[in-house]
């Protein structure tokens, strides 16, 4: 290899050697550097994005806590009779005339049917009770009737 490099002329001999050294350092950057940049770029992003997203998840969650001591504190001021609570949100939400049988088996279930009642009402009042009065829904069965947005339901709320 010696003797090979020997018999260039001097010109071919400065390219051989520009080669020898820019050949080496152009693998290096295109096998080694070039992909760690890459990923690097692309691990980046992905911080960027996980950290946007935790963001608003720990956003989310103060927002949960603030619910909950709401919640908690709007059942705690509603205090009475159940079947008188679930009366009131009837009354609210103008499902009195709807209602079937009301019945309360013990002193923290009611069970109730609602005959033709709008199904907007229906799911208003479920918020209201949970949210205002503390209930549970423990059952719930709700069937379309003829006329578009009415249903029947019938309805278990268990007091908290």
């Amino acid at each position: 290899m010696k003797q090979w490099f020997m018999m260039l002329s001097s010109r071919e001999k400065t390219i051989v050697s520009i080669a020898a050294v820019l050949i080496p350092l152009l693998l290096i950057w295109l096998l080694i550097l070039q992909p760690m940049l890459n990923e690097r770029a692309a691990l980046s992003d992905q911080i960027k994005d996980r950290t946007e997203i935790l963001a608003k998840v720990r956003l989310q969650n103060n927002q949960i806590k603030m619910l909950q001591t709401s919640g908690k504190r709007n059942t705690q001021v509603s205090r009475g009779n159940h079947q008188q609570k679930v009366e009131s949100a009837l009354r609210t939400w103008r499902l009195r005339p709807n209602l079937g049988v009301m019945s309360a088996p013990n002193t923290r279930t009611v069970k109730l049917n609602l005959r033709d009642a709008e199904a907007d009402n229906i799911m208003r009042f479920l918020f209201d009770v949970e949210t205002k009065y503390g209930f549970a829904v423990k059952e719930a069965s709700l069937k379309p009737t003829k006329d578009i947005g009415k249903a029947n339901a019938s309805l278990t709320l268990e007091a908290q």
